[in-house]
């Protein structure tokens, strides 16, 4: 699993100190989960960071109108995209939102075939 983030994250702006794929390959909510989950839990995650930098920002900008528009300029011009990076608390959102494609039975019933034609892990 761990790889197969790597490689779906090798483009994706991952915070440098506030993101551990280790522990995001290992998490429980990863048992079962496919390489195309994983490239939605991935794509979760960026989608809970881009809504992050959209909503704080309009809510700070908010109460900043009445201090005048140019604090509210200050503050969007912090969520500039090229800022916008990923952590594990917006990996954590993911895992609530996904779900592996292949269920637990079908897991089961892959392992035996593969068993039983010899190709076991």
């Amino acid at each position: 699993r761990l790889e197969i983030l790597r490689t779906l994250t090798r483009k994706t702006p991952l915070h440098p100190t506030e993101v551990s794929l280790e522990v995001v390959a290992n998490h429980s909510a990863c048992d079962g989960l496919s390489g195309a989950d994983l490239a939605s839990l991935v794509r979760e995650a960026a989608v809970a960071a881009l809504r992050e930098a959209i909503l704080v920002p309009t809510a700070v900008a908010g109460k900043a109108s009445s201090a005048g528009a140019s604090s509210a300029v200050l503050d969007f011009k912090r969520s500039d995209p090229a800022n916008i990076l990923i952590t594990q608390a917006h990996f954590e959102t993911a895992f609530g939102k996904i779900a592996p494609s292949v269920s637990k039975v079908d897991r089961g019933n892959y392992q035996r075939l593969r068993t039983k034609f010899g190709l076991a892990n």
